[in-house]
């Protein structure tokens, strides 16, 4: 008779280390469960799309919820270098006051300045160079922004640039300037802008 009170002790001993040790999932309301907490990674991946989308809401809601604010997407950019290559001076502002690391290169080599000279968005070139962007930093082909801009023939870049004392005498690698760049394209008021500055 002792020895079966025993196993039952034994068993109700261990019956309750197995309840103790059991996960404990969310309480059910109705016929929802409480959401668990968000993943860094799907964070991360809403930053991005927030700053592709130009909606500063949401870049501020996946910071709040986890998201790094350098956080890596397609083509290795990040949040700045899509706001910035969209043009919303907004989302760059944001991003920058929340300590963005402005000199971040992609896979090419093009930061978030050169992002923005390519895709023409001259207030915010003007806005990262006064913020401190390396203005005369290179990609993998050796090309600046300002050589960048004049080859696209974004004179309103191009402007800006030498605003910000942009050196017009660096080369890519293929040995060709920005004024070479612009004259191969037939960038004339870029050729113009250049010859005015001195190169």
């Amino acid at each position: 008779m002792r020895k079966h009170q025993r196993y039952l002790t034994g068993v109700a001993a261990a019956l309750g280390l197995l309840l103790l040790a059991a996960p404990v999932w969310p309480q059910a309301t109705g016929d929802r469960t409480q959401a668990p907490p968000a993943q860094p990674q799907a964070a991360g991946d809403r930053l991005l799309a927030a700053a592709l989308n130009g909606d500063r809401a949401a870049i501020e809601r996946a910071l709040i919820s986890g998201a790094s604010i350098n956080t890596r997407g397609d083509l290795n950019r990040t949040a700045l270098m899509l706001a910035a290559r969209q043009g919303d001076v907004d989302a760059v502002a944001f991003l920058l006051k929340r300590e963005a690391i402005i000199d971040l290169a992609d896979r090419d080599g093009y930061t978030a300045l050169m992002l923005a000279a390519i895709n023409g968005q001259d207030e915010t070139v003007a806005q990262l160079a006064a913020a401190g962007a390396n203005i005369d930093r290179q990609d993998r082909q050796g090309q600046t922004a300002l050589i960048l801009a004049a080859g696209d023939g974004h004179v309103l870049v191009v402007r800006a640039l030498l605003e910000a004392d942009a050196r017009t005498d660096l080369t890519d690698y293929t040995g060709r300037d920005a004024l070479d760049h612009a004259r191969d394209g037939r960038r004339r008021q870029v050729v113009r802008e250049l010859e005015r500055a001195g190169r």
